[in-house]
């Protein structure tokens, strides 16, 4: 048969694309049928072949793939849930900004005639930002192949190196996401941009580092306890508002100091209270009390105008501090002793007692959680196997059974280890913190142009190499539903 333009025929455009798919077809076909022959012809003589097998290709994920497929399913599924944390989507973008409405308080009067009026609810805005995260393994053939075994394939015998028809992209993805996710979560918690080396050592790229240099492994971002360590209010009185005669437009912050000599003095100003002279003095109050927390009088000096009391928390001996009328916008924090018997016990339940109303309010709907260190943990079951049994201070969360205290579920944060590792002795070691799920966000942001994962064969290094690229950030949301301590 003559060719087409040899019989005196044009092909147009259209015609040469329509051919030009079809060989394209055949072609793959054709490669298809031989491959499956090959392979038929060598099965049948007992010899496993695998064309372009694992070894050799390579998957990868980028933006909107890679988070449905690789990060939603890790930080968006049971885990967070279970550890009582808020994940959200950043969808692309590096920040996340999330707007609130505050209370309206008094707003309710004796009926007159006419409007009023009154003042909309005050709105809040938490902006939570994002950094960029990469990580990165590379395997040999032989390593590689063992670990599938382990976790896929478990096959013994003669076969035991043969892979072909194990699901092998789950395995990529699950070697290497076990690592981003323990990561992840220690970041969370612990993350914190001025940390250093508490000693000597080497990255995985073989760079060296020295015990005060900055910290790789956890500088990138702030975490939860380097966030609330910054946030917290001053520890040693609460219940501020019980002090009468405190007028806030004359007076918005109150300047505290101890004296070292049983009593601590209330100034208008940080400069008076650096001067400490008497005639500025504001008030009194008794800087140690037998036990705590301690209601104590407020004295009134230089005729302030000011009584009333405060609940003294922990002892102000030679300290400064600050007093803020609306207590309920900080942090609060008690400082824990030494762990004794029952101190676990005795302090969450103090913040249950500390907390903000609005915090509190949550108690009833069971939103309320206890986050802790192991150590925490331990101290409250020494605390039950010697007293009530454990069966009636537990509860099932999210699938999983919790010591509760007072009806709120302990949830361990799994930062030990960690902490004794990784942080200098000064670092707290023992941690409560009173709050609610939704108040703890992680922020995922893996859908961007930066966003990546890949998996794939350097044939020069000859050894399999894995890439996750993407962002994330952390932190609380709301201070006044927050309620912290650590020693």
């Amino acid at each position: 048969m003559q060719p087409l333009l040899e019989r005196g025929k044009s092909i147009n455009h259209s015609e040469m694309k329509t051919k030009q798919i079809f060989l394209s077809i055949v072609g793959i076909v054709t490669v298809f049928l031989t491959a499956m022959f090959v392979n038929d012809m060598f099965t049948g003589l007992g010899v496993g072949v695998a064309f372009a097998a694992f070894i050799t290709n390579g998957s990868e994920y980028n933006g909107k793939e890679n988070m449905e497929i690789n990060l939603r399913p890790r930080f968006f599924g049971t885990k967070p849930s279970q550890m009582g944390i808020r994940v959200i989507d950043a969808r692309g973008t590096g920040s996340v900004k999330l707007t609130f409405f505050g209370k309206i308080q008094k707003i309710l009067m004796p009926y007159v005639t006419g409007f009023q009026g009154g003042s909309l609810a005050p709105k809040y805005q938490k902006k939570l930002e994002l950094e960029e995260f990469k990580a990165e393994t590379a395997y040999s053939k032989q390593d590689y192949k063992d670990i599938i075994l382990e976790q896929i394939t478990n096959r013994g015998g003669v076969y035991q190196n043969d892979i072909e028809g194990t699901n092998v992209i789950d395995a990529e993805r699950e070697v290497f996401f076990q690592a981003v996710e323990s990561d992840v979560f220690a970041q969370f918690w612990l993350g914190d941009k001025t940390k250093t080396h508490i000693r000597d050592g080497e990255y995985p790229s073989g760079t060296a580092y020295s015990a005060g240099d900055a910290d790789k492994y956890y500088n990138t971002i702030n975490g939860l306890l380097k966030a609330i360590m910054t946030d917290v209010y001053q520890v040693y009185v609460s219940h501020q508002v019980r002090i009468s005669g405190w007028d806030t437009s004359t007076y918005p912050i109150l300047y505290i100091a101890g004296g070292g000599a049983g009593t601590a003095y209330a100034y208008a100003s940080a400069a008076d209270r650096t001067a400490g002279v008497a005639g500025t003095r504001l008030f009194s109050i008794p800087e140690t009390a037998v036990s705590y927390p301690s209601q104590v009088a407020v004295t009134e000096l230089n005729d302030s105008g000011f009584g009333g009391y405060v609940v003294l928390e922990a002892a102000a001996t030679s300290v400064s501090f600050e007093l803020n009328y609306n207590e309920e916008d900080y942090i609060k924090k008690l400082t824990l002793p030494t762990l004794t018997t029952d101190t676990a016990e005795t302090y969450m339940n103090r913040l249950l007692r500390l907390a903000t109303p609005e915090l509190i309010a949550l108690k009833k709907s069971g939103d309320l959680r206890f986050y802790v260190t192991d150590t925490i943990l331990q101290n409250y079951e020494d605390t039950l196997k010697s007293g009530t049994t454990e069966s009636a201070r537990t509860a099932n969360i999210d699938g999983v059974s919790r010591y509760t205290c007072d009806g709120v579920p302990l949830i361990p944060m799994n930062v030990d280890a960690l902490i004794e590792r990784d942080f200098a002795a000064d670092f707290p070691r023992n941690w409560i913190i009173l709050s609610t799920p939704q108040n703890f966000c992680l922020v995922i942001n893996g859908s961007s142009d930066f966003s990546e994962t890949r998996f794939w064969f350097n044939p020069d290094e000859n050894e399999n190499r894995q890439r996750t690229q993407f962002e994330f950030g952390a932190n609380y949301i709301l201070p006044e539903l927050v309620a912290t301590a650590y020693a």
